[in-house]
């Protein structure tokens, strides 16, 4: 991978060819069927894309081609061992106007499916390991999470059952037994005592556990990875302190430890291991306290962790990132690739892409658009080591609504 990946997209209008997106008319899961969504080509009766053009030159290792998925909002993206590509979507709504869909395929050919129809929250996330892959949400009718898991059958969508108003902002992550495990919030907003909830299923029946970090409400997101020992390495935002926190849990039980405090630090927050098994994270920081609603200018934090202290520097600012409720939720999203870290971010006008191969960060701006808002971000590094993002426009936020996007690298 190179040290610098693109330039500045310059906005202009271009075509994408849309079979067919999400809402009332998506496909049914139970149904079996799917939908091919193409991104490439023109035509008379396609949709313009938004801002910016089908392809995007570079200027360094990739370019990119942009696939357009249809109605949507907060998407997740993961790949799969033999390079498929699979991103994970929500519509939130009241009844079965809401879905959670996943397209998966590759060449920007993709087959869409409706993994389950109802008032389903995100951000959501997705993952790939040796159980297949997963799907994590909130479920606001069973007010508890709800996982998604793809197995030789098909999609199976299983409930974490818990007392409270659980699964708010989950994220998950594989084993390498197979097993899964879940991050996610029982929000302060609804009265719970312990607001970070831990969530293992290593056969049919989940185990839920807190983690001891006192009421915490949503909207600020969570992470989590697990090593090749089973050690759960997690991040979360701890609002009463508006301090990072970085949670390690082993055969001990949790530990907890404040890693970053300066300033409104640790919304949105990421975390990734190397081939050594250091623990990175990304996330969002200010000098002065963040508003919890509104628009904002937030600096973009990484850190590395030697096993005995941490390093943080700063890679980026971005200058209005929405906070709230209808903020993004996934800001930042890291991965920690064959030649180092790589981050993506986002905010309302702009996807930010940086790496870091040789001491120092080449950060570019992949997507700047003067139309739609931008809003979550997903970041997905391939064998070779190139990115794939995913990210959404929102054309309404009441109720929230948008289309889902899939940017491809090819070589530049």
């Amino acid at each position: 991978m190179k040290q610098t990946w693109l330039g500045v997209l310059t906005l202009i209008m271009g075509v994408v060819v849309i079979a067919c997106g999400g809402g009332d008319d998506g496909p049914e899961a139970a149904s079996g069927t799917s939908t091919e969504v193409s991104g490439s080509g023109t035509s008379d009766d396609t949709a313009p894309l938004p801002d910016f053009g089908e392809e995007i030159d570079g200027a360094g290792a990739w370019d990119w081609t942009v696939t357009s998925l249809g109605q949507g909002t907060k998407p997740g993206i993961a790949l799969s061992p033999d390079g498929d590509v699979l991103i994970a979507y929500l519509l939130e709504r009241v009844g079965e106007a809401g879905f959670v869909n996943v397209a998966s395929g590759r060449d920007g050919q993709f087959s869409i499916e409706t993994l389950q129809r109802g008032y389903l929250y995100g951000p959501l996330d997705i993952a790939v390991g040796p159980g297949g892959a997963a799907v994590a949400f909130h479920n606001h009718d069973w007010e508890d999470g709800a996982i998604a898991v793809r197995g030789a059958s098909g999609w199976d969508v299983q409930r974490i059952e818990h007392p409270g108003h659980d699964g708010w902002d989950g994220s998950l992550a594989f084993a390498s037994d197979g097993a899964l495990h879940v991050l996610s919030i029982d929000p302060a907003q609804f009265g719970a005592p312990e607001g970070i909830e831990y969530a293992v299923n290593g056969g049919n029946d989940w185990s839920v556990e807190a983690v001891g970090s006192g009421p915490q409400p949503y909207e600020w997101g969570t992470d989590l990875v697990v090593d090749d020992g089973g050690v759960v390495h997690a991040v979360y935002f701890d609002a009463t302190a508006s301090d990072l926190i970085y949670a390690r849990r082993d055969a001990g039980g949790w530990e907890l430890s404040v890693v970053y405090e300066a300033g409104d630090a640790g919304r949105f927050p990421s975390v990734a291991l190397d081939a050594a098994g250091r623990p990175h994270v990304a996330f969002v920081q200010s000098d002065t306290p963040i508003a919890e609603e509104g628009r904002q200018a937030l600096n973009v934090v990484y850190g590395v962790s030697d096993g005995d202290a941490w390093a943080f520097e700063t890679v980026a600012t971005l200058d209005s990132v929405v906070t709230g409720f209808e903020g993004a939720r996934r800001t930042v999203a890291l991965q920690v690739g064959v030649d180092g870290p790589v981050i993506a971010a986002i905010d309302e006008s702009r996807v930010v892409l940086a790496d870091r191969t040789d001491g120092t960060w080449a950060t570019q701006t992949v997507v700047e658009s003067a139309g739609d808002p931008l809003q979550v971000v997903g970041l997905a590094l391939d064998a070779n080591g190139a990115p794939h993002l995913t990210f959404a426009t929102t054309t309404d936020n009441g109720p929230l609504d948008g289309e889902v996007w899939y940017l491809a690298p090819t070589a530049g």
